[in-house]
C-alpha cells in the first residue's frame, strides 16, 4: 500500500513540475515563446530546478520508474486535463507541436542530468 502512494506522489510531483512550468505562460506568452523558439528550461527558474532535484533525490525509485514513461503525448495529454488553453496553443499546428516536443524531451534530458 505504501509503495503505490510513494508511487501516485511521484508520478503527481512529476506531473505538477513540468505542467506547473509551461503553465506559467499565458496563451498569447506561449505563442510568442513558439514564435520566438524560446527554450524554456532557460527560463526555469533555480527554485523550480531545485524542487525537481529535491523530488528526484527524494523518491528516486518511484520517480525514476515513471520518469521514463513521459513523453510528450503524456504532456499533452495532461495539458488537455489542467490547461485546456495552452494545449489549444500546442495543438493548433504542426509547428507548435514540434516546438513543444523539442522543449519536453530538453527538459526532460536537463532533468536526468541533474
Amino acid at each position: 500500500m505504501e509503495l503505490k502512494l510513494l508511487e501516485r506522489a511521484a508520478l503527481g510531483t512529476i506531473r505538477g513540475l513540468l505542467n506547473g512550468q509551461i503553465g506559467k505562460f499565458t496563451p498569447q506568452q506561449l505563442q510568442e515563446a513558439i514564435n520566438e523558439n524560446r527554450v524554456l528550461w532557460g527560463v526555469t527558474p533555480d527554485k523550480t530546478k531545485n524542487q525537481i532535484q529535491y523530488w528526484k533525490n527524494k523518491l528516486k525509485k518511484q520517480f525514476d520508474k515513471f520518469f521514463n514513461q513521459i513523453n510528450t503525448n503524456l504532456l499533452v495529454e495532461w495539458l488537455k486535463k489542467d490547461q485546456l488553453a495552452l494545449h489549444n496553443v500546442i495543438m493548433a499546428s504542426q509547428r507548435n507541436f514540434s516546438w513543444f516536443d523539442v522543449q519536453v524531451k530538453t527538459f526532460l534530458d536537463e532533468i536526468r542530468r541533474m
